[in-house]
């Protein structure tokens, strides 16, 4: 059954703390302080909404006023007061406002008290410091697993760069990076601080794709206004689609000429959570679709032949079996190189071209422009005009900058248990 959560005390009512402070009562024939009222108080605004769902109210009553009960018979002190407060820190935060569950007395209405009708409550005459023997937990790691689970969520983010992919493929089916933790960057990887596993939820922030150049897949996305996207080492835990699809991830569309803008539904906020913790993950690998069918994008790099020639250089696509590929491209693109070199008679000359090496391998890229499908150019006068050696067997890789995708990733996983 569906409980509503009240205002001062979780899914219990004050009735219901009462009810279990008089039974604790009872069971130990004694009269009681007023932490222990603070620490049912306590339990009672931990308790999610998910225990409901797996046992009734008076199991969880029943096994509050237990080990409160075997607690003060352990742990009895009036020397020693606000204890809770320690209690509550460990347990972990109020989420709406950061204040700590034990700051809070009731009034007769349930809610909590001023600071200035706190002076007049009685002080507290138990200490409760057995926090391990709470409902048989060994650890606050355990603890907190019952009460309080969001805090034992820690999470990371990672900046997603189809550039810097692992080059298996031409980019027009998967992107795939290797997961490393620290922050030796290398091409390739995508990298966070901390000891990442057991990730429970991974969430994406609103990011945009390049528009493919096939007609069919343009078609296909504005027809249905929506993409979907996957990661295919979740594929065990994904929604399942018809046609072989399976996905994590649900956007709306918006056409913005070159590109597509992907908004996360609203009902989902671009959040996947897993039925089962992942424990551990070195890949990451994506794809999206159209919602269902694979959607199949521009490749995002080729190889060229250069001839810079008086401060223009020409770039040319590599003849794939005496046909020419296409790049795609249109004038004012950006494109980048990472390891252009010149060539005289097969060897490497960057003594003589230092400069315009440098230039070409500048990491802000260049415009292009006199764009053909297979040709374009890039001017160098602001280095030299001079005509620079680059034989035709030298093949220069150049990446497109309007292919690129960028997104961010927030992971979410448990936190290795301490000695707390």
């Amino acid at each position: 059954m569906h409980r509503t959560q009240s205002k001062g005390l979780g899914f219990f009512s004050k009735n219901d703390v009462v009810h279990i402070y008089k039974l604790v009562q009872l069971q130990l024939k004694s009269p009681l302080g007023d932490d222990v009222m603070q620490l049912i108080i306590n339990k009672a605004k931990c308790v999610e909404r998910n225990y409901f769902e797996t046992m009734n109210k008076n199991t969880i009553i029943t096994m509050l006023v237990t080990d409160i009960a075997n607690i003060i018979k352990k742990n009895s002190n009036p020397h020693i007061i606000n204890s809770q407060e320690v209690y509550s820190e460990q347990i972990g935060r109020n989420q709406e406002g950061g204040q700590s569950h034990a700051d809070f007395h009731l009034d007769e209405h349930g809610d909590p008290l001023t600071a200035e009708e706190r002076k007049h409550q009685p002080p507290p005459s138990v200490l409760i410091t057995d926090i391990q023997s709470i409902a048989g937990c060994e650890s606050m790691y355990d603890l907190r697993s019952i009460f309080n689970p969001s805090a034992n969520i820690s999470n990371v983010y990672v900046f997603m760069d189809t550039r810097y992919r692992i080059i298996d493929s031409d980019g027009t089916r998967e992107f795939k990076w290797n997961f490393d933790l620290g922050d030796r960057i290398t091409d390739g990887s995508i990298n966070a601080y901390g000891y990442v596993r057991d990730i429970v939820a991974i969430e994406i922030a609103p990011f945009r794709i390049p528009k493919p150049s096939t007609e069919s897949v343009i078609d296909e996305i504005l027809q249905y206004e929506k993409v979907t996207m996957r990661i295919k080492e979740f594929d065990s835990q994904s929604t399942i689609a018809h046609e072989g699809w399976v996905f994590q991830y649900e956007f709306d569309t918006e056409d913005s000429g070159t590109h597509i803008k992907l908004k996360p539904l609203p009902d989902t906020a671009a959040q996947y959570h897993f039925r089962k913790a992942i424990t551990q993950l070195s890949t990451f690998t994506i794809a999206f679709g159209t919602p269902i069918n694979e959607l199949l994008f521009d490749t995002d790099r080729l190889e060229f032949n250069a001839v810079p020639i008086a401060g223009t250089i020409t770039l040319t696509t590599i003849p794939t079996s005496g046909v020419f590929v296409l790049h795609n491209l249109t004038a004012g693109d950006l494109v980048y190189f990472t390891d252009f070199s010149t060539v005289l008679g097969g060897v490497v000359v960057p003594s003589t071209d230092v400069s315009f090496i440098r230039f070409m391998n500048d990491k802000r890229g260049h415009q292009i422009f006199n764009v053909t499908p297979t040709t374009f150019q890039i001017d160098y006068t602001s280095v030299d005009a001079a005509n620079h050696p680059v034989t035709a067997t030298k093949r220069n890789m150049s990446y497109f900058g309007s292919k690129r995708i960028f997104f961010k990733m927030k992971i979410s996983y448990l936190t290795v248990p301490d000695s707390s």
